[in-house]
């Protein structure tokens, strides 16, 4: 099928027409084949493919002079305010992204004069994410881990942008005083604008933050001119989420060997426990080697930009061109952009189980611990979950009854009939948690009802 039905392109505005002739002159290429401001249902701005993209063709490319980013933080005047209060700009402490937001005031407070006001007064006045919400609308979410969570973070942004005001404001000449209220949106502008990861530093990019977010391999990467990025449409099923603000305890077959031994000082105990030490080790180096693969030491050069690039599939003539922005399930999509996708191939519900229930169960007096600790899991749609699995095993498996092989693995009919169906009731438990049916849900997404509702809706 060719194209989105009920798409509307629109002139572009004065500012609009600045901006991209902006991003022309710092080098910034957007193929001729798509087009912004393009307003698609049910009423947002993004980009239309005007003719067929086929696989690979580039849709934008940006020279490392066209990038707003960190590094450009750490210039005069602005290197008076850091030395002075080191403990609110030290790297390493999230003073890099104060340094950032002081940068963007300070460009602001230029007005005309700066190089990025082009750019700057283009971006959006109203930057929603979830801590606007209020109790109310975050009750809808039915979750209240996350709850707590968006109310906690309003709180301590509230008080560090105070912090800083308090700061900046004894710099007048170089933060307009009018600015000082806009710390928040300079804050947010950076969260939900900018592009990291595989580039060397936290960039802003003028007109490559118009693509919408969608479940699409068009992906954005860094390097030559002429050159792919090997690994730019290996997009994997990992989220890249940020933690939740509690503290999860490490699941291993050594501490919940433990819990199912006990004080035993048997054969078979023993027996038990060496090979629990062997298959921590396995996940520990699988862990290891994952984590290698996925960090991110790009080194900035003079030859290489930033591209974006079309999918293997290319996109239609009339479709939205979208890009893949991040690996983000529902949760982290509300939390930093306010909204939820439908059919997102990151998302997942939590399973939480508190530490204490599991040992207590054992009748064993659980570790000691400042606050409550969770095993955490995250379940997905379309799969049966291996940790959970791997953990239930642990937990059911019976010292009197179950050979030791049958800790680790399949095949003990009686014990796998075990596994599943406290599997099944650890599923039915978390959906009475649920106050509202899912029929009742799907319902509502008939309706007129308001935006934060329906992305409360879908990310239940």
């Amino acid at each position: 099928m060719e194209g989105e039905p009920g798409y509307e392109i629109v002139e572009k505005s004065e500012a609009m027409r600045d901006l991209f002739r902006f991003g022309q002159s710092l080098g910034i290429k957007l193929n001729p084949n798509v087009t912004y401001p393009v307003f698609f249902p049910p009423g947002y701005p993004g980009v239309l493919a005007l003719e067929h993209l086929e696989p690979n063709d580039t849709i934008l490319t940006a020279p490392n002079s066209s990038m707003l980013h960190i590094k450009l933080a750490n210039s005069e005047p602005l290197k008076k305010i850091y030395s002075k209060y080191l403990e609110d700009f030290a790297e390493g402490n999230g003073g890099e992204n104060n340094r950032f937001i002081v940068y963007l005031l300070s460009e602001l407070s230029k007005g005309k004069s700066s190089k990025w006001y082009p750019y700057l007064s283009t971006l959006p006045e109203n930057i929603e994410q979830l801590s606007d919400w209020n109790a109310q609308e975050l009750q809808e979410l039915q979750d209240d881990a996350l709850m707590q969570y968006s109310l906690g973070k309003h709180s301590q942004d509230m008080e560090c942008n105070e912090s800083l005001k308090n700061i900046l404001q004894n710099y007048p000449s170089i933060i307009a005083p009018e600015y000082l209220d806009k710390i928040n949106w300079a804050w947010r502008v950076i969260c939900t604008r900018a592009y990291g990861r595989c580039l060397p530093q936290l960039s802003l990019i003028p007109i490559a933050d118009l693509f919408n977010h969608q479940n699409v391999m068009t992906n954005y990467f860094y390097a030559k001119e002429n050159e792919l990025d090997d690994g730019v449409f290996d997009l994997g099923d990992d989220d890249h989420d940020d933690p939740m603000p509690y503290k999860v305890f490490t699941i291993s077959a050594g501490k919940l060997g433990k819990l199912a031994v006990g004080n035993k000082k048997t054969d078979k105990a023993g027996l038990l426990m060496e090979k629990a030490k062997e298959e921590d080790r396995k996940i520990f180096v699988k862990k290891f080697k994952a984590a290698l693969r996925g960090r991110n030491e790009v080194q900035e050069a003079p030859d290489c930009m930033f591209k974006i690039m079309c999918s293997e599939n290319g996109i239609l003539k009339g479709n939205q061109v979208c890009i893949q922005y991040g690996r983000y399930s529902n949760r982290q999509l509300l939390f930093q952009y306010g909204f939820a996708m439908k059919d997102n191939k990151y998302d997942y519900c939590i399973l939480r189980i508190p530490v204490s229930e599991v040992y207590e169960d054992k009748g064993i007096e659980p570790p000691a611990s400042e606050e409550p600790e969770y095993f955490e899991f995250k379940l997905k749609s379309d799969r049966l979950n291996s940790e959970l699995l791997s953990f239930i095993r642990y937990i059911v498996w019976d010292y009197n009854t179950d050979p030791v092989l049958s800790f680790f693995e399949v095949g003990n009919l009686q014990l796998d009939l075990k596994v599943y169906e406290r599997y099944i009731f650890l599923l039915e438990n978390e959906l009475k948690n649920f106050a509202t049916s899912e029929e009742e849900d799907l319902e509502l997404l008939t309706k007129q009802i308001h935006y934060r509702l329906f992305f409360a809706v879908i990310y239940k």
